[in-house]
């Protein structure tokens, strides 16, 4: 029987072609709904000069690659450690000892359970990541300096689901690297199990979504002879952390911080239906975010029902009392999400 799978291993610094930097021991397998490659190659198209007729002529081949990728997955805790990693940039990881360990709700994390709390990129290198890849029938993939440009997360069919985009700087054909997946068996985290902490009288909540945007760039800096580039890095000064959320009528508490420009506190927590292992505490994330601020709005179009939506568009800005800006915490099962020999 044919085995289809999506395989992650971080890479300590990131792997052109033919690099030889050095790959996470610790591997994930994502169960992925859909995965797409795009090799984007550039071609010698010599159809502009003059070569004695009036046809197209034959392109001479590819003359450079800027490889990219993207998938979409439900939302497990295994999994979710491992793009957020790739998204932010590092990780702190602290094994619960059930007294001094505690999550963002100041609650001792047991024995068994392990905190990650995400650092977000302080240079212009991301995290990157190793992939091999292979359809049910087919052939398989091997991708180098994989970075995550965008992680994007939302609701659908009633759980939690990730878009993912990245960008590599290599993917070509490999025979098979005979790999046997171990997908985590957890369910998705569910969609009612999100509680968010936001805006003070702001309206019901009808809809809710959030990403983390990196912008990618990768480029040659002729430090490898290859058709793909060499390195890759994060473009703008800062990365961004932004979402949308869709209220079931206009107020005048979202419309006030809307149109003056107001900053407020907001925390996004998933707690998971399941616990961790054969302690009694369930996988849970937490997105802080100390000044969250709307950034774009629009009101629904007024008819006869007695609703009025609003829709805006918010995302997570520095916080010049407490110098920070979003700090993510996971905690779940996985005792490390890397391990570099």
């Amino acid at each position: 029987m044919a085995t289809s799978y999506l395989r992650l291993a971080a890479e300590q610094a990131p792997n052109a072609e033919g690099g030889s930097n050095t790959v996470s021991s610790v591997t994930f397998d994502i169960p992925v709904r859909s995965l797409s490659y795009e090799p984007e190659p550039t071609l010698l198209d010599v159809s502009d000069e003059l070569r004695g007729y009036t046809a197209e002529a034959p392109h001479k081949g590819v003359a450079s690659y800027s490889p990219s990728a993207s998938f979409k997955t439900r939302v497990y805790p295994g999994i979710l450690g491992a793009l957020l990693l790739g998204a932010t940039g590092g990780v702190t990881t602290t094994a619960g000892d059930g007294a001094d360990v505690k999550d963002p709700d100041t609650v001792a994390i047991p024995v068994g359970a392990h905190r990650h709390v995400y650092a977000w990129a302080t240079g212009s290198i991301p995290q990157t990541f190793q992939a091999y890849g292979a359809p049910p029938v087919g052939l398989f993939y091997k991708s180098q300096g994989m970075g995550i440009d965008t992680l994007a997360f939302a609701v659908e069919d009633g759980c939690w689901q990730a878009d993912v985009n990245t960008k590599m700087l290599y993917t070509g054909i490999v025979s098979d690297p005979s790999i046997t997946p171990a997908v985590e068996t957890t369910v998705p985290f569910v969609a009612g199990t999100m509680t968010l902490s936001w805006l003070s009288g702001s309206a019901v909540t009808k809809e809710f979504s959030w990403q983390v945007e990196n912008t990618l760039l990768t480029e040659r800096q002729f430090t490898t002879a290859s058709k793909f580039p060499d390195s890759i890095i994060i473009d703008k000064s800062y990365q961004r952390l932004v979402g949308s959320i869709t209220k079931v009528a206009v107020d005048a508490d979202d419309w006030n911080a809307f149109i003056n420009g107001t900053t407020f506190a907001a925390t996004i927590k998933m707690v998971h239906t399941q616990k961790i292992g054969a302690t009694d505490y369930y996988h849970s994330l937490w997105v802080e975010m100390p000044a969250c601020q709307y950034v774009s709005g629009k009101l629904g179009e007024i008819t006869n029902d007695r609703r009025h939506e609003a829709s805006f568009e918010w995302r997570a800005a520095y916080d010049t009392s407490t110098s920070k800006w979003a700090t993510i915490t996971l905690v779940n099962g996985t005792s490390a999400l890397t391990t570099y020999a």
